[in-house]
């Protein structure tokens, strides 16, 4: 197959140099991905039938929300512009991505997960959740409170807009 994309549609190169197409570029990224999915792995913790429900949900997505999945986005909040109605544009999903003064949204279409750095603004930690530093925030907590301050409302209006591009995901 990439003997005729070559002859066909690649541009002239040195015949030992492997030519693939833009979109296969980053296909052993989601082949990876896909194998460490929950469906798929072999792990105790799930049980049988919350892994047929997984895997009968991942075979029913569509191609935006397998890649979704597969890849999530990461989602900046440390320097998001609070008078902004825009959504902040997303980084590439790797860890040296998440810095120790950063706070990041991650989505992967069934869940969001707030990531807040050990050195997190003390000012964001306030404006989202009415807490002096980071230490005083509860690890288990799982509900972000309703507050009146910038940076409350402009996350309450991400999470919004993620939430109608994907009303039956999450």
């Amino acid at each position: 197959m990439l003997a005729c994309y070559r002859k066909n549609c690649g541009t002239p190169s040195a015949s030992s140099q492997l030519i693939l197409p833009n979109t296969m570029k980053v296909f052993p990224v989601y082949m990876n991905s896909l194998m460490k999915t929950a469906p798929l792995v072999g792990s105790t913790e799930l049980s049988t039938d919350e892994r047929a429900h997984q895997r009968l949900a991942v075979m029913a997505m569509g191609v935006e929300e397998t890649q979704l999945l597969l890849y999530p986005r990461l989602i900046p909040l440390h320097n998001m512009e609070v008078d902004s109605e825009a959504v902040p544009a997303p980084l590439r999903c790797t860890e040296e991505r998440l810095s120790e003064g950063g706070a990041f949204l991650l989505e992967n279409g069934h869940a969001l997960f707030l990531w807040l750095g050990q050195a997190c603004p003390p000012d964001l930690i306030q404006g989202l959740f009415n807490l002096p530093s980071i230490a005083h925030l509860q690890p288990d907590s799982s509900v972000l409170p309703e507050l009146d301050s910038p940076q409350s409302r402009k996350l309450r209006s991400i999470i919004s807009s993620l939430l109608q591009q994907r009303p039956n995901s999450m």
